[in-house]
């Protein structure tokens, strides 16, 4: 996997942090490519039901994108979902639950450098 600062919403990020919010302005795909994402937990995210990925960061009523519940990743491991192509220019990441433990990662990725 290819990482960038950029496109991460988090970097081994406690619990109890905050993720960033991703402004995809500048990060687009080229046609017929989707944007595709990954979530990791690092350390059991203890408490966590599951995973929000909304639209629309900086608007009250943000629409959800895709919801993933506990069953849907385990306890440590490494989930890659696509972002659907109406994305719109913001994009946040939240936790659901009573998250009293562990460690997290999620962000934009590229399985190969196209040097484009």
């Amino acid at each position: 996997m290819l990482l960038d600062n950029e496109t991460l919403w988090a970097d081994s990020l406690a619990y109890n942090g905050t993720p960033d919010v991703l402004d995809l302005g500048n990060t687009t795909a080229g046609t017929g490519q989707p944007i595709k994402c990954f979530f990791t937990t690092e350390v059991a995210l203890t408490g966590c039901t599951g995973l929000v990925i909304t639209d629309g960061a900086t608007s009250a009523a943000a629409d959800v994108l895709m919801t993933l519940d506990e069953s849907d990743f385990a306890a440590v491991g490494t989930y890659e979902f696509y972002l659907p192509a109406s994305v719109n220019q913001y994009v946040k990441i939240a936790l659901e639950g009573t998250v009293s433990a562990g460690t997290f990662s999620a962000g934009i990725v590229m399985d190969v450098q196209t040097n484009k």
